[in-house]
């Protein structure tokens, strides 16, 4: 762990203060705990990535669903995250967010990657285009994070690139505490996304920014499920009946660039939306669209 994120970390829910203790290397942190005196709760530094999810809740942590999963891939689960990694170097539509990826730049500060995930959000490319980027890099899921802590070692170019697990709708980090916030589908691929939102509005510095690249389902086709089924999507959702612009908005944010970009159709599997409008019959596609806000100074 950077020393840059060092002293940002807080309870998940009380957000009360907590210290490390444990061992270190060159300053970062190594083998040891974050404990919190007043709530009698501590959590885990494993190989210097604090870690705040049970095994239980965590996707990636039964090793017999997670490898029938990436063997449905194709590729082997030692060399997903490069594989990822060198296929966002190489992809078509980089130049398109290439703008996106130098606003991130140019904002400067420490960046939050929201629920990175295997693709790793948007951080690889800013990584790419600037290495000394202090970047902290979140998901829900240890394994994942563990493969890019690999690589990165591999890489040996990201000097402030950190890493931790925890749910993102309970941001374990303190008020003000980050200069700019990204998601590059980390938000409309949770429950819960609302609450990130105003998570992120919550740790932001004042002027501080949040990147988005995520979708949301086309209006007509989603309108053509149940009554029923939209209702219970909605609930865990909420954009898709109020728009992610409107909630950004209502959290308190400054609008500075909503952008509506592609469409794609969803593939049988690839979500419980997909599976969902198969089961229904109905072909759904997903709005992608960018979207820039300022937290008011």
């Amino acid at each position: 762990m950077h020393k840059s994120f060092q002293s940002l970390f807080v309870t998940p829910t009380g957000k009360n203060p907590l210290k490390y203790e444990g061992e270190t290397a060159d300053g970062r942190w190594t083998e040891g705990r974050l404990l919190c005196e007043s709530e009698q709760l501590s959590f885990p530094v494993v190989d210097g990535i604090p870690l705040f999810i049970d095994k239980a809740v965590d996707p990636w942590a039964d090793e017999n669903r997670r490898s029938a999963s990436l063997a449905r891939l194709g590729v082997p689960s030692d060399q997903l995250i490069r594989y990822n990694y060198e296929g966002l170097l190489e992809w078509p539509d980089r130049g398109r967010y290439d703008y996106w990826i130098q606003s991130i730049i140019a904002h400067g500060g420490s960046l939050l990657e929201l629920a990175g995930g295997p693709g790793g959000g948007f951080a690889p490319l800013i990584l790419d285009d600037h290495p000394e980027a202090t970047v902290l890099l979140s998901d829900l899921g240890e394994w994942v994070l563990r493969q890019w802590q690999n690589l990165s070692r591999e890489l040996n170019r990201w000097p402030n690139l950190s890493f931790a697990q925890f749910d993102v709708t309970r941001l374990p980090l303190k008020v003000k505490s980050f200069d700019a916030v990204d998601s590059f589908g980390g938000i409309s691929n949770i429950d819960g996304g609302a609450i990130a939102i105003l998570e992120s509005f919550r740790i932001l510095k004042p002027g501080g920014r949040l990147f988005m690249v995520d979708a949301t389902p086309v209006t007509e086709q989603f309108e053509a499920l149940p009554r029923e089924v939209q209702a219970e999507i909605r609930h865990n959702f909420p954009a898709i009946g109020k728009g992610y612009e409107k909630l950004v908005a209502d959290a308190g944010f400054e609008i500075i660039d909503f952008e509506e970009t592609s469409r794609r159709k969803l593939e049988p599997g690839e979500s419980n939306l997909a599976d969902i409008a198969g089961k229904y019959k109905i072909e759904m596609q997903i709005q992608f669209f960018n979207l820039e806000a300022k937290k008011p100074d």
